[in-house]
């Protein structure tokens, strides 16, 4: 009983995926991760993919058989492919990190209630950090 309940609930989800293309397929066999399709200008389709925590966007043409990788500009030359990089892949990595970053041992130099927090990465033998840290006194 609870495996065809099961069943029930994911034939949404199933019927819901989406096969992808053909030229998408191919790309995707090289090592990209397709996350989402999007609706894209000039007739074609969008699929926005990570490769090596890198944002990709793939472009199928119109009659499905080839697709471009790459970022798209508008007529005005706006990168229409980066607002959408940004939004679905770097903003959520980024606040994953910062998560990560707060709960990280790391050595407090300062007072503890300053107004501002300022993380730094640096090594203790590196004479350019050495003196970055004496002039941030």
């Amino acid at each position: 009983m609870i495996k065809r309940t099961l069943l029930l609930a994911m034939l949404p989800i199933l019927a819901h995926a989406e096969e992808l293309p053909a030229p998408v397929k191919a790309i995707e066999k090289q090592g990209i991760t397709i996350l989402k399709s999007f609706e894209a200008p000039g007739g074609m389709k969008g699929y926005l993919g990570k490769y090596q925590d890198m944002g990709v966007t793939i472009y199928l043409t119109p009659d499905g058989k080839h697709a471009i990788s790459g970022y798209m500009y508008n007529e005005k030359g706006e990168n229409l492919s980066n607002a959408l990089i940004e939004k679905e892949i770097y903003a959520p990595a980024g606040r994953e990190m910062w998560q990560k970053m707060e709960k990280a041992s790391w050595i407090l130099d300062g007072k503890k209630d300053a107004p501002v927090v300022l993380y730094v990465f640096a090594d203790p033998f590196c004479p350019y950090c050495k003196q970055f840290w004496q002039q941030a006194r």
